[in-house]
């Protein structure tokens, strides 16, 4: 029952010079990608409590609790490094 550790793309440069808005698309594709793992989670939850025998009932109400309420609050941390590198912040402070 191991799930093996998710990995990046040895393709994808997220903070190189030469990345796209500092990977913006493979970010946008992630995030939203998983927003909708989540959502096709939500839709199958009840089916999957009735499938599932009554004692893996906790794990599965844990793994939602933990897991999948949170998807959409991964979108904040996930942009927020391209808007981090976009804006100049110390600029901007010395234009005010």
């Amino acid at each position: 029952e191991k799930i093996a550790a998710a990995h990046l793309s040895p393709l994808v440069d997220l903070n190189g010079p030469r990345s796209i808005l500092y990977g913006l698309p493979p970010r946008i594709v992630a995030a939203e990608s998983l927003v909708f793992l989540a959502e096709q989670f939500d839709f199958l939850l009840p089916y999957l409590k009735l499938m599932i025998p009554s004692d893996r009932h906790t794990f599965l109400t844990q793994f939602y609790s933990q897991t999948i309420q949170v998807t959409h609050e991964l979108r904040i941390p996930i942009y927020h490094n391209v808007s981090a590198n976009i804006l100049d912040y110390m600029s901007i402070a010395l234009m005010i």
